[in-house]
């Protein structure tokens, strides 16, 4: 299952979902095919029990101009949602903002999903969310001192971190 370039807004519940194993190695956008999720009363694209997708070059809570119009939850992750790929790369990232969760992923069963590389700023409550144990209920990192070329703390035993730039200037 492929989708480029759609514009899924002003669903009551969800925008796009992707359902079981049926919807499993779906491609939900690609550079320059990127698909937007907005203003949708729920959430903008839901991943429920289907795997090995990948949402790249996605405009969710933001349409391609910037303007604003956010889902409840911008990427929903849940019932046993596992291996998915949401950005990867700065080529691929997905642009999550406005949304009042940017990417949620819930429960024990929903695990091994990989969010990276992304544009995700400016959601009312928070960027990313790992609820009910969700994607294992990895620990986030903690980071103990910051200066202008390093940053320390500590982490997970193989976990990746990844450090990114946070522009203070939402409206």
């Amino acid at each position: 299952f492929e989708v480029y370039g759609m514009r899924f807004n002003d669903f009551s519940n969800v925008g796009l979902e992707l359902n079981n194993d049926a919807m499993s190695d779906s491609k939900i956008g690609s550079p320059g095919k990127g698909n937007i999720f907005i203003n949708n009363g729920g959430v903008g694209l839901n991943i429920s029990g289907a795997d090995n997708s990948v949402v790249k070059s996605n405009f969710v809570g933001a349409d391609f101009d910037g303007s604003e119009a956010g889902n409840d939850i911008g990427i929903f992750i849940i019932n046993g949602a596992t291996n998915n790929i949401i950005g990867d790369l700065v080529a691929e990232a997905n642009v999550i903002t406005a949304n009042n969760v940017g990417v949620q992923v819930n429960d024990a069963t929903s695990f091994g999903n990989l969010i990276r590389q992304n544009e995700i700023f400016c959601n009312i409550s928070n960027g990313i969310v790992l609820a009910f144990d969700g994607n294992n209920n990895i620990a986030s990192p903690t980071i103990s001192a910051v200066s202008e070329t390093e940053v320390t703390g500590s982490g997970v035993d193989g976990q990746q971190i990844d450090v990114y730039n946070a522009n203070d200037a939402c409206g």
